[in-house]
């Protein structure tokens, strides 16, 4: 993390421990106002106008947008110490959780409205449904000796040699 990261949440905290206005000691213009993220970010924003080049000519956007993403990513960092989310990511959770909600619901009415159409109710545990198969393979396997038992019952004489 940058020094200079630091040393402004060093002056920032040791300001308001003083009971000072942390803003005063070393920045031009009016300190923002009470009024949370928004104001600071619009105090931020005016930070652009004071390294204006005589002339009107703005200065290099490059060194400000490489401080604004340190400085988000400092606060990232902070705020995660005390397992705080931020709003976006909070929101694109909820979001996501909604919306897997909904499938599942989509999910569970298509199962419900298949059960319907099959017309009795499914089978409670595969094993059941194999143990129905075996018995019924074992029954007509009965059957089967039964039958060729009494044809070979009915013709007697025709047995082949061997």
């Amino acid at each position: 993390m940058d020094a200079r990261i630091h040393e402004f949440w060093v002056r920032f905290f040791s300001s308001l421990a003083q009971g000072r206005n942390p803003w005063a000691d070393w920045l031009p213009g009016p300190a923002p106002e009470a009024g949370g993220a928004d104001a600071c970010a619009e105090f931020f924003r005016g930070m652009a106008e004071w390294g204006r080049r005589p002339g009107g000519v703005p200065p290099d956007m490059e060194p400000w947008q490489a401080a604004a993403e340190a400085f988000q990513k400092t606060l990232h960092d902070f705020l995660a110490l005390f397992d705080v989310v931020p709003r976006v990511d909070y929101q694109r959770l909820e979001d996501e959780c909604a919306a897997l909600k909904e499938k599942v619901a989509s999910q569970e009415r298509t199962l419900a409205a298949l059960k319907r159409r099959r017309g009795r109710k499914a089978a409670a545990f595969p094993e059941e449904t194999v143990e129905r198969l075996q018995e019924v393979i074992r029954r007509q396997n009965e059957e089967f000796q039964s039958l060729m038992k009494a044809a070979a019952d009915l013709f007697p004489g025709d047995t082949p040699a061997s």
